[in-house]
């Protein structure tokens, strides 16, 4: 369907499409080299982008209640780091951070060279460390849950 016509309960579709296709880019990253490109961390950075604005597609499609779209925003701990990854990629600071992370912190993971290929990965520093694939992953498995539940998509 062509999507000037798609109605606007259907709207956000497009964005979830946009979704899907930098996830499927950040799939092919090859995470195990010692570093990542900055072609690389864009696709991440555009891949959180574009999953925490699907927020507002779907608050202004009406096609989920807005206190369920809330919640699974807010309080949905994967969403949460997507949050600030997203907030962290465009402003120089933070000033609500949702999961401690005033500022976006990205740091290479050292493993030693005796270990394995495939040992070495991009990581986040947020109260912790957090591997950014892990969290898109994790990402891209809850909105898909969450349209589901939702009897969406």
């Amino acid at each position: 369907m062509d999507s000037d016509y798609q109605s606007t309960s259907e709207k956000w579709r497009e964005q979830f499409e946009r979704i899907k296709r930098w996830y499927q880019r950040i799939q092919e990253i090859d995470n195990t080299k010692i570093r990542i490109s900055d072609d690389d961390l864009d696709f991440y950075y555009a891949f959180f982008i574009n999953c925490f604005h699907l927020y507002d597609w779907m608050k202004k499609s009406n096609s989920i209640p807005i206190d369920k779209i809330n919640n699974f925003f807010f309080k949905n701990n994967s969403m949460l780091m997507c949050r600030d990854l997203c907030l962290g990629a465009k402003h120089f600071s933070i000033n609500k951070p949702s999961k401690g992370l005033d500022r976006l912190h990205i740091a290479r993971e050292y493993l030693g060279k005796d270990l394995p290929e495939g040992k070495t990965k991009l990581i986040l520093f947020q109260n912790g460390i957090h591997h950014l694939q892990d969290i898109a992953n994790n990402c891209m498995k809850s909105l898909e849950n969450f349209l589901r539940e939702n009897k969406v998509l």
